[in-house]
């Protein structure tokens, strides 16, 4: 190095980053499969309502076990007591989507009732930290 140059350190940077798009589900004892949509997929009302939705969703909310991993166990106590929130995605705010929520679930949040970009209601940046690596 010359006289007047300083030692800068280079770290290399990804322009486009891979990004994975998953659903899951937690409540506060218990957590879902996560459900991993394929990178050519776009997420659409048909999409949400028939692999997510009716598949994923509806085994999470049937399970009975009181013991076991997180991934096992019955989501909550009384199950008839969740409310299930979703967030502004076009997916999830699709009249289809409202329609069969409505329709199948105990209790969820309608798109009138969501407060957009709250990241208090929105604890899954901080979750999925913490999900359990799944082989």
């Amino acid at each position: 190095m010359g006289m007047g140059e300083e030692s800068v350190a280079h770290h290399e940077k990804i322009k486009f980053p891979s990004k994975i798009h998953v659903w899951g589900m937690m409540l506060y004892n218990a957590i879902s499969e996560l459900h991993i949509i394929p990178k050519s997929c776009t997420v659409t009302a048909k999409y949400n309502i028939e692999e997510i939705l009716k598949k994923s969703l509806k085994i999470a909310l049937r399970r009975k076990r009181k013991t076991g991993s997180v991934l096992v166990r019955r989501l909550h106590p009384n199950i008839s007591r969740y409310i299930f929130q979703q967030d502004e995605a076009p997916a999830h705010n699709a009249i289809k989507t409202q329609d069969w929520c409505r329709d199948n679930l105990n209790s969820f949040w309608e798109k009138s009732i969501w407060p957009g970009n709250s990241p208090d209601l929105n604890p899954n940046r901080e979750f999925m930290g913490h999900h359990p690596k799944q082989n």
